[in-house]
């Protein structure tokens, strides 16, 4: 079987490289949805994608020993890279100007440019260099600047639409994904993401560091590592073919520790295996359904969580 993506999502890919270096410059995933199936606990080591950073810097907010933020997609890696560094250096009000959650001022941009004069100093060689050559970027607030936030909009009222069908309001003001997504205005402070909420960021401006970010395709990192508690895989299913997820599913039994909890999702089909769950992992069906209907972007067709048992 062809280990290609789908020619939708080549497609997807080719459209977003057109728009932007960087695909998501905000993450599309509820971080409600993600601490309600990992539970992580204190002390954790956790392995998730890195995306727009927001995830990793969210799972802060647990006080894990380790998060390991993965990714294929170098652009991804320097965003989340610049958000990490922004959130253990600047002061909340500064972190939402430089983000562009925020216009303070009668300069936003030239302001922007000027906090990024401090940041870069602690970016990789690697990572200066891209944003050196994006500055752009960086002036209009490097969260409004993925590919998918610069074209969601558009779509927008048919989101809106899909809601009142399924008895939902047609706005999306109480919605801190949809909101920023479909109508380019963040949440107010208090449905900001724990990265930037104000009761949540002084923990997780403490915790920056322990983010480790790894330029690597996800079942690489599970092969060669172990000893995680909490694994996110978003929907990297998506990208996969059966045999593909099986191996995925071995490989993440095998590099997690007992009483590990994973959650992996699926947003455009039904995740599909070959074959039955490893004797060790065991899916949660209430939580699924529960996650399923409660996550707050609102169109995952498939939520797995899972819990790693004991080898028998």
């Amino acid at each position: 079987m062809s280990t290609a993506p789908h020619w939708s999502r080549r497609m997807f890919a080719r459209m977003n490289a057109l728009l932007s270096p960087i695909t998501f410059s905000i993450t599309l995933d509820d971080h409600r949805t993600v601490s309600r199936a990992l539970r992580p606990l204190p002390g954790d080591r956790i392995l998730c994608l890195a995306s727009a950073g927001d995830t990793p810097l969210n799972l802060l907010v647990h006080d894990p020993a380790e998060v390991v933020a993965v990714d294929l997609a170098w652009p991804q890696l320097h965003l989340a890279a610049l958000k990490v560094a922004a959130v253990a250096t600047l002061t909340r009000t500064d972190l939402e100007l430089f983000l562009g959650v925020r216009e303070f001022g009668g300069d936003p941009a030239g302001a922007r440019l000027r906090i990024y004069e401090v940041l870069r100093q602690d970016l990789s060689a690697d990572a200066r260099e891209f944003w050196d050559a994006h500055l752009g970027m960086i002036r209009r607030g490097v969260v409004w600047q993925g590919a998918v936030q610069r074209i969601a909009p558009l779509g927008g009222p048919l989101v809106r639409l899909r809601r009142v069908l399924h008895g939902q309001s047609w706005s999306v003001d109480d919605n801190p994904y949809l909101l920023p997504l479909l109508s380019r205005r963040m949440p107010a402070p208090d449905r900001l993401p724990p990265y930037l909420a104000p009761h949540s960021h002084p923990a997780v401006q403490a915790r920056a560091g322990r983010i480790r970010l790894v330029h690597s395709g996800i079942r690489e990192v599970l092969r060669d590592g172990s000893g995680f508690d909490c694994v996110a895989l978003s929907n990297v299913a998506d990208w996969l073919t059966r045999e593909q997820v099986d191996d995925l599913l071995a490989r993440v039994a095998a590099a997690t520790r007992p009483n590990a909890r994973v959650l992996i999702w699926s947003r455009r089909r039904r995740m599909r295996s070959s074959r039955p769950l490893s004797s060790v992992l065991t899916a949660q069906p209430a939580l699924q359904q529960h996650l399923r209907h409660t996550d707050r972007i609102g169109y995952l067709r498939t939520v797995l969580v899972l819990n790693r048992l004991e080898s028998s």
